[in-house]
């Protein structure tokens, strides 16, 4: 059936075909040729969001610039809405930015809301001049040793932290030791509000105390398992108006076993008392080698406690055995064993193989 008629007066065709032709519904999509449709040939609001297709229109299909503030609907776009490149690259660091800025104002304003909660008192951390807002005593304490700090470096004096003794710094022998523990706030402007001692970097201390002016000579037992590779650390934490300090002071364990050269075993001694620096650990039944600086003429000799004397077998140089002559001495009521080289030797460092 023709659609078109050639027209002699207008001189062009003319459709043969109106609307009221075409039954309702009968044309299909299968009729439209591709791109047969353009924007002009759309009504005005015509397209509406059911006819727009979930994912159909994508960055890509906007042009730049087109969508502004006007189009978009309050509270359409929600932060699951957003890619998560979106939020980490362009709104976290705006984010973080505020947040870095006012900071300070913020977290000032929550502790004047906490501190009016808890006892109807607005508290900040900074000065101002506000008549209804005290300030933190955190922030007097900050200001009042930063106060002191400048007065020490006035006059010289010290005015802040403590002192600390634990004596003796070191001990000798397998009997244990008493230790005797001073800390003392006489030069500074306030007594100790906290005092504790722990061993070494334990939590639980084993003496507390608060509100004391110090402890003076306090005596306590070493225990033991608290030596670690034969030394301990007496941790003190003490709080002076209500600044922080920690002081720390080691002790140091040499076991009764020192091996050197002399002429007698007086020159490994100091003050009647074992020179630790000939201390030899005695770990592992005392086998290992050492060196020993002797000098021209001089014996080599071993000490050893009396609890173990019975553990030293030989001595050697280079494999040949040396041999000893032995006594017994006592000092500070303590039985040794002094063994002493038969032979002496000639200047120079030997190395010393325990019961190799």
């Amino acid at each position: 059936m023709p659609t078109f008629r050639e027209d002699l007066h207008l001189g062009h065709k003319v459709p043969m075909v109106d609307s009221d032709d075409i039954v309702d519904k009968s044309i299909l999509a299968r009729h439209i040729a591709d791109r047969v449709i353009n924007w002009w040939h759309i009504a005005l609001k015509a397209i509406r969001n059911e006819h727009i297709d979930d994912g159909a229109v994508d960055s890509r299909t906007i042009a730049d610039g087109a969508v502004t503030t006007p189009k978009i609907h309050d509270r359409a776009v929600t932060p699951e809405k957003l890619s998560p490149r979106v939020v980490s690259e362009v709104f976290k660091p705006m984010v973080d930015k505020v947040d870095k800025k006012y900071k300070g104002i913020t977290d000032d304003l929550q502790n004047q809301i906490v501190s009016q909660q808890i006892h109807g008192l607005a508290v900040s951390n900074v000065f101002g001049n506000d008549p209804h807002i005290g300030i933190s005593q955190k922030t007097l304490t900050l200001a009042l040793n930063k106060i002191w700090s400048i007065l020490e470096d006035i006059t010289g004096e010290v005015y802040q932290g403590f002192t600390m003794q634990v004596t003796p710094e070191y001990y000798i022998g397998e009997d244990g030791c008493t230790l005797t523990i001073s800390a003392s706030s006489e030069n500074a402007i306030g007594i100790f509000e906290k005092l504790a001692f722990f061993w070494n970097s334990e939590e639980e201390p084993f003496y507390s105390a608060e509100n004391i002016p110090g402890i003076d000579a306090m005596q306590v037992e070493l225990p033991e398992d608290k030596l670690i590779n034969d030394k301990v650390i007496i941790r003190c934490e003490a709080q002076i108006l209500g600044m922080p300090y920690v002081e720390q002071k080691p002790v140091t364990h040499y076991d009764s076993f020192f091996l050197g050269a002399g002429n007698d075993y007086h020159d490994m001694m100091v003050s009647d008392e074992w020179n630790p620096e000939y201390a030899i650990s005695a770990h592992h039944h005392m086998r290992g080698a050492h060196d020993v600086e002797v000098g021209d003429g001089e014996h080599i000799i071993i000490v050893l406690g009396d609890s173990l004397a019975s553990g030293f077998i030989r001595a050697d140089i280079n494999g040949v055995e040396i041999t000893f002559n032995e006594s017994d001495v006592v000092v500070d009521e303590k039985l040794y064993k002094v063994f002493t080289s038969e032979n002496t030797y000639q200047e120079g460092t030997y190395n010393i193989d325990i019961n190799g």
